[in-house]
């Protein structure tokens, strides 16, 4: 298994909070951004890794970790909680520990958009590749990491071409655009507020264009912005701006609240009773969680974004990038059993040509006359051959994934731990 996944016996370990777990209160207080690389750096230090990369998007905070050993369920939960302040007891139902092969299939599933709250969206792939440049530049990862980061950004692409998923296809920002389509239906000549000016605000803008609707961006600085077309405010103008708009779409950056309970409830106020569909991208959360429930505001979040298509064709798609993702696994694994074989080989080649040069020794010793040349030639061979078929059976067998057979063949043949002794060559 790719538990013992390096030449040196390193062991590989996912620690996952996801959607699929954790709520958005637990997800939203992960680190990201500036705050990812201290985090990772602090990780490391606490637990026995070599290395680590960090993957934390608005569904997930995923830490891919190497180390000597498997790392402890316990003292993850001690330095999630020491870098996010996150009650324990919360942290403890959110979180998944993985390892060896657990863990590469599920990175690989998640750069082909298998594992996200809208299966099939294409952001994530280039959230991969982040995380892996984010990692290099702050010297966290280990060549181990690196390959494997570098081995899930090619299977997630490849796993796209499979399932014939164009690039844009599927992805937040359109889902939400779909959103606001069955709410408002039609969205042709809406005005949709946007707050955020980032790649995923640029997304947004195209589904809106698309749709026919007008989109008004919502800046912190908005003298600082080019937009073309689109009309650009500062946030200050917000509480105005709602009183004329049908709906507004939250995508910023920012680690608190723009959009209050109270300023919403004000809004709605001055509506009278034209309802306000709010959708809420960001992790952090862009409103506050008190406007839930407040009258004439609808307000989704990421969670009521989940899903997607459902047909057929769909999931035949996601199936064939489902085998991508399982044959690609298996191949990294195979590759890195395969490399492991050869630390195996030449500790055994090593002990076998020890006793050879210890021999030869002992021959000059007893029999000064002998012709060491021939006999070094003679035993050279024969140690050769003798080596040939357990050198073989090491090799197959790692490459199969049966190191745990492969070591003790090596153990056994060079008299190392858990194998019997072999008698000291000289008297």
């Amino acid at each position: 298994m790719l538990s013992d996944a390096g030449p040196s016996g390193a062991q590989l370990t996912a620690a996952l909070i996801t959607h699929r777990r954790a709520p958005l209160a637990v997800l939203e207080r992960m680190p990201r951004g500036a705050a990812l690389p201290p985090a990772l750096a602090d990780v490391v230090r606490g637990l026995p890794a070599a290395g680590a990369v960090g993957l934390s998007t608005c569904n997930r905070f995923e830490l891919y970790l190497e180390g000597a050993g498997p790392v402890d369920r316990t003292a993850l939960l001690d330095r999630l909680h020491a870098v996010t302040g996150v009650d324990p007891q919360d942290l403890d139902g959110a979180l998944e520990v993985l390892s060896g092969e657990d863990a590469v299939r599920h990175l690989f599933a998640v750069a082909a958009g298998l594992e996200s709250r809208l299966i099939g969206e294409d952001e994530i792939l280039g959230q991969v590749r982040t995380a892996a440049r984010v990692a290099d530049r702050e010297g966290t990862p280990t060549p181990l990491l690196r390959e494997l980061f570098q081995w899930a950004v090619r299977t997630g692409r490849r796993a796209r071409r499979a399932a014939g998923l164009a690039e844009g296809r599927i992805s937040l920002a359109h889902r939400a655009v779909e959103v606001l389509e069955e709410r408002l239906h039609p969205l042709h000549g809406r005005t949709v507020l946007l707050l955020g000016s980032g790649h995923m605000a640029g997304r947004v803008v195209e589904a809106l264009r698309r749709a026919e609707a007008w989109p008004v961006l919502l800046v912190r600085r908005p003298e600082a912005f080019v937009s073309g077309d689109v009309p650009v405010l500062g946030l200050d103008a917000l509480p105005v701006a709602l009183d004329r708009a049908d709906a507004v779409l939250c995508a910023t950056s920012a680690p608190f609240p723009l959009l209050t309970a109270h300023v919403l409830q004000r809004a709605a106020d001055r509506r009278a009773g034209r309802p306000l569909v709010v959708v809420d991208l960001a992790v952090p959360r862009n409103v506050e969680a008190a406007a839930q429930g407040l009258d004439g505001v609808e307000l989704l979040d990421l969670d009521a974004l989940a899903g997607g298509e459902a047909e057929p064709a769909f999931e035949a798609a996601t199936r064939r990038a489902a085998a991508v993702v399982t044959v690609e696994a298996r191949a990294f694994r195979a590759r890195r059993e395969r490399s492991a074989a050869g630390p195996l080989i030449e500790q055994v080649l090593r002990h076998g040509e020890a006793i050879r040069q210890a021999e030869l020794a002992r021959a000059a010793r007893l029999s000064p006359s002998t012709d060491l040349q021939l006999l070094d030639e003679l035993t050279s061979r024969i140690v050769s051959k003798v080596l040939h078929a357990p050198i073989t059976a090491i090799r197959e067998h790692a490459g199969a994934g049966d190191t745990d057979l492969a070591t003790l063949i090596a153990a056994t043949l060079a008299g190392g731990d858990g194998a019997p002794a072999l008698a000291d060559p000289v008297d």
